[in-house]
């Protein structure tokens, strides 16, 4: 399909081509940009301000840089897309928050991906921090899964059940070493997470979701 769609079209005379000058677009058979990523980047900054308080002598607030994002995104092959998310947290040091390759062919209808996934556990943990509701993270989910939450070297299936309303079944196995609420010292630390979420339409303008997901593992203790 590719070569189709940038195969010189047919009729077209030197002579012509040429006496259109400028007005002519470049062949794409020979250059092209399907497999460049797609690139973007994106930064917080958050600004407090507050009054002083009885018990200090100093005025509370300022400038805080939350975290700057850069996201790569391209098909590496006919088989495989690679998304790579790289974020500095408070502007200290760089970190890989999320980067996989998914599978673009479907199988059975089942999408597959590999690589350091933010786990579909709820609403909150597969958001990166510029799509939060809030300023900040839940503190459950920062007291269950760290700050960087659950993203774990993963592997993901995925596939929509067959059923009248949008109902996405997700099943990953993960390695969850340096989890807090897991981290087992032991060699055996894989876990698994199952998902289930379901988005139904109430109005042209509304729906209403819910969903089901739970995550196992090792913990210190075993």
């Amino acid at each position: 399909e590719i070569e189709t769609a940038t195969a010189p079209r047919s009729g077209a005379s030197p002579v012509s081509a040429a006496s259109q000058g400028s007005q002519v677009a470049p062949a794409t058979g020979a250059f092209t940009n399907i497999f460049n990523p797609a690139m973007s980047a994106n930064g917080l900054v958050l600004g407090s301000m507050s009054s002083r308080s009885p018990d200090t002598d100093s005025l509370g607030g300022g400038l805080q840089l939350q975290e700057l994002e850069v996201q790569l995104l391209s098909n590496v092959d006919p088989y495989f897309s690679a998304n790579l998310t790289l974020a500095v947290p408070s502007g200290e040091s760089l970190e890989v928050e999320e980067g996989y390759l998914a599978a673009i062919p479907q199988f059975a209808g089942i999408s597959l991906r590999a690589g350091k996934i933010k786990a579909a556990f709820g609403k909150e943990n597969p958001l990166h921090t510029h799509a939060l509701p809030f300023i900040e993270k839940s503190l459950i989910g920062g007291e269950l899964f760290g700050d960087e939450g659950l993203n774990q070297l993963s592997v993901e299936g995925s596939a929509l059940l067959p059923l009248p309303w949008y109902s996405l079944f997700t099943i990953t196995a993960m390695d969850l070493r340096g989890q807090p609420l897991f981290g087992s010292p032991t060699a055996d630390t894989l876990g698994g997470l199952a998902a289930l979420k379901n988005v139904f339409d109430l109005t042209d303008d509304a729906t209403l979701e819910g969903g089901l997901a739970s995550v196992v593992g090792p913990d210190p203790e075993r």
